[in-house]
């Protein structure tokens, strides 16, 4: 079966927020030094990558989807993936299991509930007026994990915690509230995971950025943190939007079509 595994955690602490920039300077900053550390390892590469998707936003009418994808071949033994931090910045958010009907409303043996890791990299204000930037993290095993009960069995929320497959020191910090958190720096490790023979290609990320700005709701938005090589090594996986929902949409970017305020940098 397909865990998530968080790992990486010994040369992680608390650490003061001075560590975090404003919402403006992180904007500042990726924009003009685009981040050169994708969210899993050695990115360009890696032999593990069966496809990928870009994000589509609001404006890309039925292709809007969350998040852009990034999913993983069945190589016929098990191995795993590391998930690691594009800038510095800590967890604010575990969701250790979340029942998934997305891909499969069924219960069948490639069904999946699915886990959350959000990291945040930027930070500023306080109530209606804090402002943020984190990037969201799913992590969908496609591989029968059923963790919320749905198969009939038992509900178990912290079955994979329990089971010590979701680091028990960075779930205790985020039960726990401590402020900030864990914090990584860029390019630890800040998760693990698995993938099975017998996947079939299908276990997969869904990673979008989650944004708040001052006296404004929080929304999603494109994680186009990274450098130019970056996406366009990205995008040579690709999987056409005509695969992803039954049209094709062109121009192709890394962020295509975004609604207002879904291109940080727009």
């Amino acid at each position: 079966m397909l865990w998530l595994l968080l790992g990486g955690l010994l040369a992680c602490g608390i650490q003061n927020l001075d560590n975090i920039p404003s919402v403006e300077e992180f904007i500042a900053n990726i924009k003009s030094n685009p981040s050169d550390q994708f969210i899993i390892g050695n990115f360009s590469t890696t032999n593990s990558v069966s496809s990928t998707t870009s994000y589509v936003g609001t404006n890309g009418g039925e292709c809007n989807h969350e998040g852009a994808h990034l999913s993983f071949k069945d190589q016929g033994a098990d191995y795993t993936v590391e998930i690691v931090a594009p800038q510095d910045g800590y967890v604010t958010y575990i969701r250790p299991c979340k029942e998934n009907r997305t891909h499969d409303e069924t219960v069948s043996p490639d069904g999946n509930d699915a886990y959350d890791i959000w990291f945040r990299m930027a930070d500023n204000g306080s109530g209606f007026s804090r402002e943020f930037v984190e990037l969201e993290l799913s992590i969908e095993p496609m591989k029968g994990i059923f963790c919320s009960g749905r198969d009939g069995s038992a509900v178990d929320e912290e079955y994979f915690v329990n089971a010590g497959y979701i680091d028990s020191n960075l779930y205790e910090s985020y039960n726990k509230n401590d402020a900030p958190g864990l914090f990584f720096k860029k390019s630890e490790v800040i998760g693990k995971m698995l993938v099975p023979a017998g996947s079939m290609d299908a276990t997969h990320i869904h990673y979008n950025l989650r944004v708040k700005k001052k006296g404004e709701d929080e929304y999603k938005a494109c994680p186009n943190l990274f450098t130019s090589a970056i996406e366009s090594t990205q995008m040579s996986y690709r999987q056409t939007e005509s695969n992803q929902c039954g049209q094709d949409l062109t121009p192709y970017s890394f962020c295509a079509f975004p609604g207002d305020g879904e291109d940080l940098f727009k």
